[in-house]
């Protein structure tokens, strides 16, 4: 619980220091160009189960160097959901540019907006650690994070308690995230190659995030 308030403290810090990176990845490009910095591809899938009319969207994703020769970002992730059902999830794919090294892919924060009348937000925590070599493109994995109902005020809560009411209404201060990450590379290789159909003409690794560590270290072609 520490760790996370820690993290979320340093994350809003960031956000106030400077702008997000964009993701690098476009459709319209026909190469990818690694020679400076190497690709992680990530899947999120977002559901609130607790509160279904109050499915949040992703905003930003937070990245902090867990190696001397790794760099801070975080990336905007304001783009359209690849996959989603009206009152049930919101799915995309995430894509970072990043200098080779470890980092500690911290968390990533989402909302439920309504001009207005309603601004509230969620964090999904994830604090796992892996490492990104020079010239490459990565597959991190699919993160399946769903909120429901915290049993208890010892569970942690999906979002602030502020602003009160529009945080009670989303769900975000009672729920609390359960979150899981898997290998769901040869389905989540299909909505990035439908993307960003240049990822067809790279390798692609494989290190699938786990948290507080990372397992499961291969080589994969998206073809």
């Amino acid at each position: 619980m520490k760790f996370f308030k820690f993290f979320l403290m340093v994350s809003v810090a960031f956000v106030i220091s400077g702008c997000a990176a964009n993701m690098p990845l476009s459709k319209s490009q026909d190469k990818i160009d690694v020679s400076t910095e190497s690709i992680a591809l990530v899947s999120v899938k977002i559901s609130n189960q607790y509160k279904p009319g109050y499915q949040p969207g992703l905003t930003y994703a937070f990245l902090f160097p867990a190696s001397e020769d790794a760099k801070k970002t975080h990336v905007s992730i304001k783009s359209d959901p690849v996959r989603n059902e009206e009152d049930k999830f919101n799915e995309y794919i995430v894509n970072v540019s990043l200098k080779p090294g470890t980092y500690n892919f911290a968390m990533i924060w989402g909302d439920y907006k309504v001009p207005l009348l309603m601004n509230a937000m969620c964090v999904i925590p994830l604090n796992a650690t892996f490492e990104i070599k020079p010239n490459s493109v990565v597959y991190l994995g699919h993160i399946d994070a769903v909120i429901r109902e915290k049993k208890d005020d010892s569970e942690p809560s999906a979002g602030s308690v502020v602003p009160l009411i529009d945080q009670a209404i989303a769900g975000f201060s009672t729920g609390t995230f359960d979150v899981a990450i898997t290998d769901n590379f040869d389905e989540d290789m299909g909505f990035f190659l439908t993307e960003f159909p240049a990822l067809a003409t790279v390798n692609i690794g494989k290190e699938i995030l786990v948290m507080n560590g990372v397992v499961e270290k291969t080589l994969a072609k998206a073809d």
